[in-house]
Formats: structure tokens, C-alpha cells, sequence
């Protein structure tokens, strides 16, 4: 029976997938160890929880309008260099969380991505 390995999507197509990358080399996968694996050991259902597509994308679309939700904002105190109470700019930091989310929105399955205004 013929190999029908490779890494993540690529698993099942005809034979042993042993390089595979995109275009822009994005992603770029290569074999470079064989060995027996337990899996079970690396992943446990325990702390797992299946959710649908719909829920995910809402879940990101969620952090994304506002990844500081979690922080207590009259908690949080920040010093310059000389000890000095500064403001925390949190429209600012917002801001930043957001680029950083745009710019690295490059999922492997294209209709599985998040579109962010």
C-alpha cells in the first residue's frame, strides 16, 4: 500500500509528501526526521472544546475589536526609564495589537480567513 503522509492539509494525497511549500514561501514544510510518534501523549482531549467555524471567526473578529478587554484599565501603571508614572496609551496599544493582527492574517486554508476591517 502506497504512503499517504505529509504535514497538516497535505496529509492523504498519493504518496509521502517529503517538501511542499506556497508560492511566496510562507509556508514551507520539509521532512527531515522519520520516527514512531504517539500522538495521544502530545494532544489531550481534556482541555479541548470543538467549536464551528462560525464561532471562531466570531471569537477572532471579537479579540480583534478589542484585544484589551481582559485588562482592568485603572489597574495597569506604567513607568519611563527615570521611575516616572506615565499614561498607558491603551487607544495606542489597541491600535498596535490590531496592525500586528492584519499583517500576520495569512492562514494556510485561504477559506478559513479572517477578514478585518
Amino acid at each position: 500500500m502506497p504512503l499517504q503522509q505529509g504535514p497538516y492539509v497535505f496529509y492523504g494525497l498519493p504518496g509521502l509528501i517529503v517538501k511542499i511549500s506556497d508560492e511566496k514561501f510562507d509556508y514551507d514544510f520539509e521532512l527531515i526526521q522519520v520516527r514512531d510518534f504517539k500522538w495521544k501523549e502530545l494532544y489531550t482531549d481534556k482541555f479541548q472544546k470543538k467549536i464551528s467555524w462560525e464561532d471562531f471567526q466570531k471569537l477572532q473578529k471579537n479579540y480583534y475589536t478589542e484585544p484589551l478587554s481582559m485588562i482592568k484599565k485603572p489597574d495597569i501603571t506604567s513607568f519611563d526609564e527615570n521611575g516616572n508614572i506615565i499614561k498607558t496609551n491603551f487607544k495606542e496599544m489597541r491600535e498596535n495589537i490590531q496592525k500586528r493582527i492584519r499583517e500576520k492574517n495569512n492562514p494556510i486554508e485561504l477559506n478559513y480567513k479572517v477578514e478585518y476591517k
